[in-house]
C-alpha cells in the first residue's frame, strides 16, 4: 500500500478521534453515535480506495467536519448506488456486505502497522469493505436489516461482531475475523436471493441491456456505472416500479421491459449524463472505441464526445511508446473539449474544425475508424 495514502489515512482517524475533546462535542445527543459510527466507517475503509475511489484528499482542520465529511460521504454513496429511486416505502438500498462496525470497531484503536496488515489480508481474500463501493449490494429496504443483517444491525446478535482484545495485532484480528466473513456475505445472499430482490435484479439487469452497461446488479462493477444509472434512471423510476409490481415473481419478463422500457431514453440524455456528468471510465468499453472524435460531429452528443475523446487521447499519449503524433492530437482533443460548450460562433466554427482534423488523423492512421457508427452502435446507444 502506498505511504501517502496510509499516512492520510491515519491522520484522518486522529482528527475525528479528537473531536471528543473539543468544546462543541456533546451539545448535540447523537454525537456519540456520530463518533463512534465515522470512525468504524473509516477504520474499515482502504486508505487506497478513501483517497482513489472516494476522492476524500484533504484534511479538515475541524474534527467535526472530519467527522461529517466521512458519514456525508458514505451516505452520499449508498445514495448513489440505489439505481432506482424514489420508489416509496419498501425503497432499493446500500447494503455493505462487510459491515464497517465489524471490522472499524477493532481497527480503530490499532496502530497503523496492525491496520494495514489487516487490509493486506483482506485484499488477499479479494473482500471489499467498509465504504469501498464495489462491497456494496442493492437490496430492498424491507430484506436489509432482518434478513442481510440477521435482524441486527450491530452483529452482535449474529456473532458478526468480535469482542474486541486490546493489544491485538491485525494479523491475529483477521484470522478471527475471517469466518465472519462468510457468515455475513452468506446472509447478503440470502437476502439477495428473495424473491421480491430477484424482481429487482432483473429490473436491474433490463436497465444494463437498455442503457448499454455492466450488470448493474453486480456490486462489483466500477462504481461510475451504477452512479450513472441511478442518476440517468431517475425519471424512469416510477415506470420499473409500476412493471415490476404487474410482474411480482417474473424476473424474465420485468428485464425484458426494463430493457425496453430504458432503451428508449434518447441517445443524447444518455451519453451526456452517463458519459459527461457521471464519469462513466471509457476504457471499460475496451478497444471498441476508436474515432471519439467523429461524435463531436454529431449534434445534440458533441460534449460527451469530445471530453471523452481528450481522455482517451491524453491516456494514449501518456504512455511510454507514445509517438509525436500521439501528443499532437492529444493536444488538439483537449482543446476540442474546453471550446465544445462557448456558444459564439467563430469558437464553435474552430470546435468543429479541431475535431474535423482529429477525426481526419484517425481515419488515416486506422481506416476502419471510419466506420465509427456501425462498430460503436452500443456506445452510442443507437437502436431502430
Amino acid at each position: 500500500m502506498a505511504k501517502a495514502e496510509n499516512e492520510f489515512h491515519s491522520k484522518l482517524i486522529n482528527k475525528i478521534k479528537s473531536w471528543k475533546d473539543t468544546a462543541d462535542f456533546g451539545l448535540g445527543k447523537t454525537d456519540p453515535q456520530k463518533l463512534s459510527r465515522s470512525l468504524s466507517l473509516l477504520s474499515a475503509t482502504d486508505p487506497e480506495v478513501l483517497v482513489h475511489v472516494l476522492g476524500i484528499t484533504e484534511l479538515p482542520n475541524d474534527p467535526a467536519a472530519a467527522m461529517n465529511l466521512v458519514r456525508n460521504m458514505d451516505i452520499s454513496t449508498l445514495k448513489s448506488l440505489e439505481i432506482f429511486t424514489d420508489l416509496g416505502g419498501d425503497k432499493l438500498v446500500g447494503h455493505h456486505e462487510l459491515a464497517a462496525g465489524t471490522i472499524g470497531t477493532h481497527l480503530r484503536g490499532m496502530e497503523p502497522g496492525d491496520r494495514y496488515d489487516v487490509f493486506k489480508g483482506l485484499k488477499d481474500l479479494g473482500e471489499r469493505h467498509g465504504m469501498d463501493p464495489r462491497g456494496i449490494r442493492t437490496i430492498l429496504t424491507s430484506t436489509h436489516k432482518s434478513v442481510a443483517h440477521g435482524g441486527d444491525f450491530s452483529g452482535k446478535k449474529t456473532g458478526a461482531l468480535l469482542d474486541v482484545i486490546p493489544g491485538e495485532s491485525g494479523v491475529d484480528f483477521l484470522k478471527r475475523f475471517t469466518p465472519t466473513i462468510q457468515l455475513q456475505k452468506g446472509m447478503s445472499e440470502t437476502a439477495a436471493a428473495l424473491p421480491q430482490n430477484q424482481d429487482w435484479n432483473a429490473a436491474m439487469r433490463g436497465a444494463s441491456e437498455g442503457l448499454g452497461t455492466p450488470d448493474l446488479s453486480d456490486p462489483t462493477i466500477d462504481p461510475n456505472f451504477r452512479k450513472g444509472a441511478t442518476s440517468v434512471l431517475k425519471k424512469s423510476s416510477p415506470d420499473v416500479l409500476k412493471i415490476v409490481g404487474e410482474n411480482t415473481d417474473n424476473p424474465a419478463q420485468i428485464q425484458e421491459l426494463v430493457k425496453n422500457l430504458t432503451s428508449q431514453l434518447s441517445p443524447t440524455k444518455r451519453q451526456l449524463s452517463m458519459l459527461q456528468n457521471l464519469g462513466v471510465n471509457f476504457s471499460n468499453y475496451g478497444k471498441g472505441i476508436k474515432n471519439l472524435s467523429i461524435g463531436g460531429l454529431i449534434p445534440g452528443i458533441g460534449f460527451a464526445f469530445d471530453a471523452s475523446d481528450a481522455v482517451a487521447k491524453h491516456e494514449k499519449a501518456s504512455k511510454p511508446d507514445a509517438n509525436w503524433l500521439d501528443k499532437l492530437q492529444s493536444r488538439i482533443a483537449k482543446t476540442t473539449a474546453a471550446t465544445s460548450l462557448v456558444p459564439e460562433p467563430i469558437t464553435q466554427l474552430y470546435n468543429a474544425g479541431s475535431g474535423a482534423v482529429n477525426s481526419a488523423i484517425d481515419i488515416i492512421r486506422d481506416p476502419t475508424s471510419s466506420n465509427f457508427l456501425t462498430q460503436n452502435r452500443n456506445i452510442l446507444s443507437m437502436r431502430k
